[in-house]
């Protein structure tokens, strides 16, 4: 990823795109932006945007007709720590209860690899994800069904779901090989407010 880096204490947005429109947008923390990691922090309270939709299948005709609008979405419950790699197509979040900070364990987002934006960090959820328990132990796949129905929906082809189960069966070795780099963020704690959008989050 080229561009300026962030420093760390700055509030910046994650965002998510479809058919060059902003899908998702969450304010986020930066805690590490280097050549090696992009880590970013968030917590509940956090007030981002998303589309509105009530069931799945909505949701995959919004964004295969290109129409949606974006509402308030309050992120909830945990506070959450994502770690990415740049180049890799994977990002890893741990999980802690926001009220006492007890670990919770991991979680596995098969994802375009982060591009940098002028507010922060931009990509594209391919939806298939892996639940990974707090001590490594087991492992479980998510989502497998609703990326079937974005490729019946057009908005992958099948060669390309093939790819994405690829690059999910790439961090389900690391677990399983003993190569699991993000084991070390497990206590990992920082007292950090609640983030917020910065100013331009809406601008591509």
């Amino acid at each position: 990823m080229s561009g300026q880096r962030f420093s760390a204490g700055d509030h910046v947005a994650m965002r998510e795109y479809w058919n060059g429109r902003l899908w998702w947008a969450n304010p986020e923390i930066v805690v590490e932006d280097s050549e090696e990691l992009v880590a970013l922090f968030t917590r509940p309270g956090a007030v981002g945007k998303a589309a509105a939709w009530t069931h799945y299948d909505e949701a995959l005709a919004m964004i295969s007709s290109g129409t949606w609008e974006l509402r308030d979405r309050v992120f909830h419950s945990n506070r959450r720590l994502s770690l990415a790699r740049p180049g890799e197509a994977y990002a890893v979040s741990a999980f802690w209860r926001d009220a006492d900070e007890h670990f919770l364990g991991w979680y596995v987002d098969i994802i375009d690899p982060l591009r940098r934006s002028s507010v922060g960090f931009d990509f594209r959820d391919l939806e298939l994800d892996i639940v990974i328990a707090d001590d490594l132990s087991s492992w479980q796949w998510k989502d497998q069904e609703a990326l079937d129905a974005r490729v019946r929906h057009g908005l992958h082809t099948a060669a390309e779901a093939e790819a994405i189960r690829r690059a999910g069966e790439e961090v389900v070795r690391l677990i399983e090989s003993g190569g699991a780099w993000w084991l070390n963020w497990r206590n990992w704690s920082a007292d950090l407010p609640v983030p917020v959008l910065p100013a331009g989050w809406d601008l591509a």
